[in-house]
């Protein structure tokens, strides 16, 4: 899923494990600390929310909205000229507070369960997708992932999403995942692949992102970067990519 395999089709079953361990992950006590911070209103968050109202105000119509990853409803309020808001998540347990968002949508938000990569919507659909704080972290960012989201854009639409940079360091994993991680460069691909989605090693750099979006279906796109907005790494606890794209 690192590396070459970025412009390949990431098989069914690693989707399907990587799937049922983020649900897993997200349930109970995590799905509770997201709430938390939900009431917190963190400053990164507000920035998020910000860049996602400017895309989707930027349309002289009412639109139809795609949220993937959607948790549990954090930025659901960002919209407020959406004729239909989908949510789509894959944890039962944040999907149940996002029934019940901190901040109230003006428009009724359909929740769905599903795993984004094979989450069914018919082509044409919506005029935005957004997604953030999922790729490069929870789910691996792949020219397959941007052709399907690309499949379901109405003609000029919109994709607004966050790519966690492989400079973020993450602490958690323990001694098992130094271990994995020494051994990985000379292990073969396929069990790279495992790996990474066993402990979650999606991260990219700003060569491997600008490939997979030269490499899709996307007409156009521009990326800039969390250091931008936040040149000290004050607001932003970890590295992101901020990548916009047009269908055609």
């Amino acid at each position: 899923m690192k590396h070459n395999s970025f412009t390949e089709q990431v098989p069914s079953n690693l989707l399907a494990y990587i799937g049922n361990r983020v649900a897993r992950s997200y349930s109970g006590e995590v799905a509770a600390d997201y709430r938390k911070a939900d009431l917190r209103d963190h400053i990164s968050d507000r920035m998020w929310a910000g860049m996602i109202s400017e895309i989707a105000s930027s349309f002289s119509h009412r639109i139809a909205v795609l949220d993937l990853g959607c948790g549990t409803g954090r930025y659901f309020h960002s919209v407020n000229n959406a004729e239909r808001y989908v949510g789509v998540d894959i944890s039962p347990g944040m999907l149940e507070l996002a029934k019940k968002p901190v901040r109230k949508s003006v428009v009724p938000v359909r929740l769905v369960r599903g795993e984004l990569y094979s989450i069914q919507f018919k082509p044409k659909s919506f005029d935005l997708i957004f997604s953030i704080g999922v790729l490069g972290d929870h789910i691996p960012f792949t020219v397959q992932f941007c052709n399907r989201v690309c499949s379901m854009l109405k003609p000029r639409g919109k994709v607004f999403f966050s790519v966690m940079d492989a400079r973020t360091q993450h602490s958690e994993g323990g001694v098992k995942r130094k271990i994995a991680l020494a051994a990985y460069p000379f292990l073969p691909q396929t069990l790279k692949d495992w790996i990474d989605a066993h402990i979650g090693n999606f991260m990219r750099t700003e060569e491997e992102v600008r490939e997979i979006l030269t490499t899709s279906a996307f007409q156009s796109y521009r990326i800039t970067h969390t250091l931008d907005l936040d040149p000290n790494h004050e607001k932003w606890g970890r590295f992101w990519f901020i990548c916009e794209a047009e269908g055609r």
